[in-house]
Formats: C-alpha cells, structure tokens, sequence
C-alpha cells in the first residue's frame, strides 16, 4: 500500500477504505468486482491517485460530494471527475491559493511530517481537467455492489450523497458529522436545502448501516439521521434556542443537540 508516509488508510468495511490526511480530512475508495470508486480526493498534498492504484488494478471512477478545496485536491491527477452540474464549474477553476497557504501555516508537522517532496510554500490545488454529471436517480455499478446517488444540498450547493446498496454505507461528503457541528452557515449553504436534505437521509435510514463523512469516524447508529431532520426543523421553526459562538469564519449561531450541533449565521 502506497501511503506516502501522509495517508491513514482504514478498510471499516469489506474492501471499503477511509483514506485520512492531517488526522481531519477523508476520502474513502470503494473497491467492486469490476470497477473501483474514489470519493472526493483530499488536500493534494500526497498523491491519492497513486495510493488508489497501490490498492486495485481495476479501473478507477472519480466522483466528488462536492467542490470545497479540501475535496478538490487531487482531482487534477484524473481525465475527468463527476460532480453535480450545479458545482462543476468549480472543478476547472482556479482555487484560491490563500485557502491552501492557510493549511499549511497552521498545519502542526508533530502530526506528521509533510510526504517526500512537498513543498508547503507552493502548495496550490490545480484545476481539473474534465467533468462529466452526477446527479440523484443514478447508480454507480462497480460489479458486485451498486452505490445510488442522492441530490443532498444544504452544505453547498450541487452537494450529493451516495448509498453502497451491499454494505449499507452512507457517503454524505460534510452533510452528516455525528458528534460535530453541522456546517449550515458557509457561503453557499442553505438550511432550508439541508433540513430538507436532512429528510431524505431519514427516509434511507433504515437502509443505513454506517454513516461517514469527510471528517468525522464511520458511525454505526443511522438513528441520528432522524435526530438531525428533526433538529433542522426544530431551528427552522424558530423555537429552538441557538448561542453564538466563535468559529474560524467568525461569530456564528450555535443550536445545540445530544449528538450534533447546527452552525448557521
């Protein structure tokens, strides 16, 4: 397995792997019979490609949740890369290079040292080549297990979701953190498109045996997919008490739940 002395790699289900950079950002690698599917790609920092190649000799499909730079980063090592229609133009676009100088000098390398060759002071995230859409009512054939794909706006515009019909595992990108707080107030996001977001999860959940996203551990109890519908509605219907707290995009309104929280402006 080519980590590059970067990537955590954790197979949390039957050749189904959670690819993990800096302690706090994942990516995860669906391995078929017939096809393997990369979701997301990460900082860019190592080369996730490669590592996904060290793991399959089958052909590889890219799909993103959606277009946050620390989703973005290696989709330039591939010819094209899915995403919603509504996000694609960002694929081929230019990232701001604050975002990525940012990391980089707050990054603490008692973590782990940056992978052989990579130099922080020109880290920048190259545009991708080409994408092709995806969007809900498709499926994801890779042989021996098929991934539906969901429409789940909310935490970005074109953001989408992905269900491994097999194992029972939710991809949701940044839409579902058990134990954390669910970002609702980034420029782009909607807490009226994730509350209803939200609702669709709650209809899969008995489908639901793992809930994962980009930054947060596999999660085992899909029961919180309701607790997180019904949180939405409870700060929509302006009952529900928020405080303000600070975060790194500023003050921002906190809705405190057992297991999650909302942050919205």
């Amino acid at each position: 397995m080519d980590t590059q002395n970067w990537f955590d790699v954790k197979e949390f289900a039957p050749k189904t792997y959670m690819i993990t950079e800096a302690q706090r950002f994942s990516s995860f690698f669906v391995i078929g019979s017939t096809k393997a599917l990369l979701i997301d790609t990460g900082l860019g920092i190592g080369d996730i490609q490669r590592l996904a190649r060290s793991l399959t000799s089958l052909e590889i499909q890219l799909i993103l949740t959606h277009t946050h730079w620390d989703h973005l980063g290696g989709a330039h090592k591939f010819e094209r890369a899915g995403v919603h229609p509504k996000e694609a133009a960002q694929v081929t676009a230019k990232i701001d290079p604050s975002r990525t100088q940012q990391f980089v000098k707050n990054y603490d390398t008692s973590l782990r040292p940056f992978p052989p060759g990579f130099d922080p002071a020109s880290y920048v995230i190259l545009p991708g080549k080409e994408t092709y859409p995806v969007k809900e009512g498709e499926v994801i054939d890779l042989g021996n297990r098929k991934l539906a794909v969901y429409d789940t706006p909310g935490h970005s515009p074109g953001g989408i979701s992905l269900l491994d019909d097999r194992e029972g595992v939710l991809f949701s990108g940044d839409m579902v953190k058990p134990l954390s707080p669910l970002y609702a107030h980034l420029p782009g996001a909607s807490v009226q498109e994730y509350a209803q977001s939200m609702e669709k999860y709650a209809a899969l959940a008995l489908k639901v045996k793992l809930v994962v996203s980009s930054h947060t551990e596999p999660y085992r109890d899909s029961s919180i997919l309701k607790e997180m519908a019904d949180g939405f509605k409870a700060v929509l219907s302006g009952k529900k008490e928020y405080r303000e707290v600070d975060s790194p995009w500023g003050k921002v309104k906190e809705y405190s739940f057992e297991r999650f929280s909302i942050w919205t402006n």
